[in-house]
């Protein structure tokens, strides 16, 4: 049975929450820079600064503003990760946004 994408609404506003990792255990964020890459169905990128939960623990997140889910359509977001010289960046999720 294929996995269902999941959906928002146009103007909504959602939680993105990762748990980053490197090597296979929690990357800590201490001194790092994180970013949520939102690709909107046009292909364009919306950069979105990602906020430090658990430094230790490697989670982040974003909660998106009213006017960022702006159009509907196919979405992708990823999550890159800037930490001294090491630059990174998880495989996209892909998502949909509906109309109201």
């Amino acid at each position: 049975m294929p996995a269902t994408v999941p959906y928002y609404t146009v103007g909504s506003t959602k939680k993105f929450r990762a748990t980053i990792t490197k090597d296979a255990v929690a990357w800590n964020l201490t001194s790092a820079i994180v970013t949520f890459v939102f690709i909107k169905p046009d292909g364009s990128q919306l950069n979105r600064s990602g906020t430090v939960e658990n430094a230790v623990g490697g989670i982040a997140y974003y909660v998106t503003l009213t006017t960022d889910l702006s159009v509907k359509g196919a979405w992708s977001v990823y999550v890159k990760v800037v930490d001294g010289a090491i630059d990174d960046a998880s495989n996209p999720v892909e998502f949909l946004v509906h109309d109201r």
